[in-house]
């Protein structure tokens, strides 16, 4: 998976995105050039939380899986 872009989420969006809810593009810095339907490392604090998927439709990072427990 190393090969996939990154984002890094704050606190509060890391916890989001563990408990299943979907990231806000626009509220993410660091996501230019994205495709859609792209997959995308998704980090708290440089730790690895899971895959999300790009969805540019509706402007947000949808979960793929997530990695940590």
């Amino acid at each position: 998976v190393k090969h996939l872009k990154s984002v890094q989420v704050s606190t509060a969006q890391g916890e989001r995105f563990m408990h299943g809810g979907q990231l806000d593009l626009a509220r993410l810095h660091g996501v230019d050039n994205l495709l859609d339907g792209e997959n995308i490392r998704v980090k708290c604090q440089d730790e690895f939380l899971g895959i999300g998927k790009i969805d540019l439709k509706r402007n947000q990072i949808n979960i793929g899986c997530i990695i940590k427990e």
